[in-house]
């Protein structure tokens, strides 16, 4: 997500007969990996866009996004008399323009606009920022959609975009306005990490292989997105009012992340052979207390 100061801008696989015959061991949709590749490294196509569908809950939205990005530059262009606001050098509309977009702002969302909880998962504040988080998007949530499924992928992508909004007003600076699917895309990425964990131990070598490249991967990001937002949190000038300042919605990231995570272990997916310190009847349970106690803590934030 962005945030925008001010409102004037914001190893080879084993042998194919032997696997055709069989070891009782029962095989597991992870996500990712390649199908025809015979290690752990993906091929080319796989690392830029793998399990890439057409019909994809994840490649209908990347469209919205891009049609919602360019309604924002014909609405900036009817508002200011230019497509690509002069005070954004990323290139995108100004933050008149995004704050009448429905970008996500406490007190507006404080005066009744809960809207504004929702449509920013899907608004953009510029060029960079768009292809930024629609390239994060390809190259992980596709494979997120192949391993759960169009229904859950959708409800995981909004929930957790709408904790993003809800940490971001509730947390975040009061007169700031913020938009991007960053939250959402943290989110997912939570999400695949706990189901990652929670097929550890299934599947062929190569399968586990691949898993444990991935987990290392994600859990880098989640933990480098966390401490960026500490230290943005610690060292940022709340009083920042242009884009040269540090336009980053860390409260956000770490939202969407804390939702993904959460609600991945409240709602678990069904999956064989899951580790049994996540596949306990006392997770779900704990996992949903804390989710409530985060939502209500930001609801706590945005209202009080």
């Amino acid at each position: 997500m962005v945030q925008i100061h001010g409102l004037r801008d914001l190893e080879q696989g084993p042998d194919p007969q032997q696997a055709q015959q069989g070891t009782g061991q029962q095989r597991v949709v992870t996500v990712g990996g390649g199908s025809g590749n015979s290690g752990p490294m993906p091929e080319l196509h796989e690392m830029i866009a793998p399990k890439f569908k057409f019909a994809s809950f994840v490649f209908v939205v990347t469209i919205l996004e891009l049609a919602v990005f360019l309604l924002e530059l014909v609405v900036n262009f009817m508002e200011d008399g230019e497509f690509i606001s002069k005070w954004n050098p990323g290139m995108g509309p100004s933050g008149s323009t995004l704050k009448l977009m429905r970008a996500c702002n406490r007190e507006l969302i404080r005066d009744g606009d809960y809207d504004r909880l929702v449509v920013p998962i899907f608004l953009h504040a510029s060029v960079i920022h768009i292809f930024l988080n629609l390239l994060v998007t390809t190259i992980f949530c596709y494979r997120m959609e192949e391993a759960w499924g169009t229904l859950r992928t959708a409800f995981v992508y909004v929930f957790t975009g709408i904790c993003g909004c809800l940490f971001s007003s509730g947390v975040g600076s009061s007169n700031s306005l913020s938009v991007g699917a960053s939250g959402a895309i943290l989110g997912m990425i939570g999400a695949m990490l706990i189901h990652l964990f929670m097929i550890w131990n299934s599947g062929t070598e190569v399968e586990k292989m691949t898993r444990q490249m991935q987990a290392c991967n994600l859990g880098c990001i989640s933990i480098m997105m966390v401490v960026l937002g500490l230290m943005s949190a610690i060292s940022n000038d709340s009083g920042a009012s242009n884009f040269n300042k540090d336009n980053t919605d860390h409260f956000g990231h770490i939202g969407g992340l804390l939702g993904g995570l959460l609600i991945a272990l409240a709602i678990p997916a069904r999956v064989e052979n899951p580790m049994e310190c996540l596949s306990g009847s006392m997770v779900p349970i704990i996992a949903s207390i804390s989710l409530l106690g985060v939502i209500g803590g930001c609801v706590c934030g945005i209202f009080l």
